[in-house]
């Protein structure tokens, strides 16, 4: 009987961590998708890796309105409308992706929908940081798996990885803040600055 007493204990110890450690993810998560809602804007340099390639260039977030600049490859999205410009091609897509299709191009935006998407769980992080493994709801999802690692004082992203039927995708965050309203022409492609793109419309 002893035993089982402290058998049960034990069991009711460890169950209980596991409920904590998931109020954590979870505060963690809200918190930071809070951040993200609550700023008029967040600015933010990258460098995105997948399959041997590396990209750098900056992000200017702003509520889901976002325009992620490099060298190579460019999006902006204004609450609607996309537009992809791919400079090795000299073309620009124009698409209205879904919600999913915007996870993808900007990893960011999973920290705001993460409620309705991922479970999350915590896990061990560095001092100063806290870190997120998310779980997909949806089996089916694009996003197969995900974890966010968090700065534990500002709750801005310093880096993300993420699994696709692509592969493996790691995006390291640099000097991450918040700012002002941004114009909404930050957000939208502006032909005049490229005048010998094709513009593809594909909506």
């Amino acid at each position: 009987m002893k035993l089982f007493r402290i058998a049960t204990l034990m069991l009711m110890s460890v169950l209980t961590a596991s409920a904590l450690a998931s109020e954590s993810a979870d505060a963690v998560m809200a918190k930071a998708a809070d951040r993200f809602k609550k700023s008029a804007s967040i600015t933010a340099d990258y460098t995105a890796s997948a399959n041997g390639d590396v990209i750098s260039g900056k992000i200017v977030i702003a509520g889901e309105k976002f325009a992620l600049t490099s060298a190579s490859l460019s999006t902006w999205f204004d609450g609607t409308t996309q537009w992809t410009l791919d400079s090795r091609t000299n073309e620009v897509n124009v698409t209205e992706p879904t919600e999913e299709e915007l996870q993808q191009v900007n990893p960011f935006a999973i920290i705001s929908s993460f409620r309705k998407s991922f479970k999350p769980m915590l896990l061990k992080a560095p001092k100063g940081q806290y870190k997120v493994d998310l779980k997909p709801l949806d089996k089916k999802a694009d996003i197969r798996h995900a974890v966010v690692t968090f700065n534990s004082s500002t709750y801005l992203p310093v880096e993300i990885q993420m699994t696709t039927p692509n592969g493996q995708l790691l995006i390291k965050v640099k000097n991450a803040s918040t700012g002002g309203n941004q114009p909404v022409t930050v957000f939208r492609f502006n032909k005049s600055k490229y005048p010998k793109v094709k513009v593809v419309d594909l909506r």
